[in-house]
């Protein structure tokens, strides 16, 4: 991060302050906020950063480096205000909280996603709310997330040529979400979370229009397996799409989710028996700071006797190996006994007074 001197100073002190308040050690904070620093979170919001990401931690499946190398790369991608990385917690818990999927699967599939939904105008939470949809019916995040953002830039490529002939791309997306081709275009422009979701919903729906999903693509001449497969599991869950993708937006906005799961998971034995512990090390962090100046100015002093100590440990590795056993065992002997000699010696001193 190549904070400065006061900066550093800073990164320290906050990172044991919130060590103190989250169960999570000032350790796994401070490399949290090492690797946020490498993807580009800047020194002023590395603090807020990295309480989001201990936050998650502590209420998610999210975990640690990298949870925070993800979600800092999905900002990056978004290109989302480094001051709104709680808004993006609170999005992913509650989509979490709300639908058949972890906030890890959601962040993984978004990440995927990210590109293509910026392409194409999408929000952070509706890229959230798209991504808990595919999640939530297994379809798995680097495969699904790639082909679904093929039939994003796809659909984006047809609204721009603005080919509104029969037979023509835009003609076939818009048919499938019962649309006119322009009215298609317009809303894709303005909501492309909406027109994504129509889509969807048209191929979930086909039957009802007496055709068949499969059917639906092969005209459109989608027939790569992989993109196929995913479409049809989208169109299955067609109606969750709306659903998480208002969720998503709305939980981004109100930005209250993640502080309030946080707190019922900070109420569990283990978060409080953690939290003591981190305090535990943070005394022994200060008395630390304290007795380093005193042990490394008795180190300046210090050559004579350590060297009288080298010279001795080189002279006993020096014997043979009986000499150094018996040695070994006095000293033993020596150690074990004390006690016992304390005892003779005040019996003996009871005797001379008697």
């Amino acid at each position: 991060t190549d904070p400065t001197t006061i900066q550093f100073a800073a990164f320290e002190q906050g990172f044991r302050n919130l060590a103190n308040t989250i169960p999570v050690s000032a350790k796994e904070l401070a490399n949290m906020g090492a690797m946020a620093g490498q993807l580009g979170i800047h020194n002023e919001s590395l603090l807020t950063f990295v309480e989001t990401m201990a936050k998650l931690q502590t209420a998610t499946n999210i975990v640690g480096e990298e949870g925070a190398a993800e979600l800092a790369k999905f900002m990056n991608i978004m290109g989302t205000s480094q001051d709104k990385v709680s808004n993006l917690g609170s999005s992913l818990v509650d989509l979490g909280n709300n639908f058949a999927t972890t906030e890890k699967n959601i962040l993984d599939m978004a990440l995927n996603l990210a590109g293509a939904g910026k392409q194409i105008g999408l929000s952070e939470g509706s890229v959230f709310g798209l991504a808990t949809a595919l999640s939530s019916v297994g379809i798995e995040a680097e495969k699904g997330g790639s082909a679904f953002s093929k039939i994003m830039i796809q659909m984006a490529t047809a609204v721009d040529e603005m080919d509104t002939s029969v037979g023509s791309k835009l003609s076939e997306f818009a048919k499938i979400s019962g649309m006119a081709a322009e009215e298609f275009a317009n809303l894709f422009k303005t909501n492309p979370a909406e027109a994504l979701a129509a889509f969807v919903e048209g191929l979930g729906t086909a039957n009802e229009r007496g055709t068949t999903a499969i059917s639906v693509l092969e005209e459109m001449g989608i027939k790569e397996v992989r993109l196929r497969d995913t479409l049809l599991r989208a169109g299955g869950a067609h109606k969750l799409f709306n659903d998480a993708v208002k969720r998503g937006n709305q939980a981004f906005k109100e930005n209250t989710a993640l502080q309030r799961e946080f707190q019922t998971f900070s109420e569990t034995t283990a978060s409080k028996l953690a939290l003591a512990k981190n305090r535990l090390t943070d005394v022994a962090i200060e008395a630390g700071n304290k007795l380093l100046p005193v042990l490394a100015d008795a180190l300046k002093h210090s050559d004579g006797w350590i060297n009288g100590i080298k010279g001795m440990v080189e002279w006993f590795s020096k014997l043979s190996p009986s000499i150094q056993a018996v040695a070994g065992a006095l000293t033993a002997v020596a150690v074990a006994g004390g006690p016992v000699m304390s005892i003779f010696g005040y019996i003996r001193l009871g005797w001379g007074l008697g």
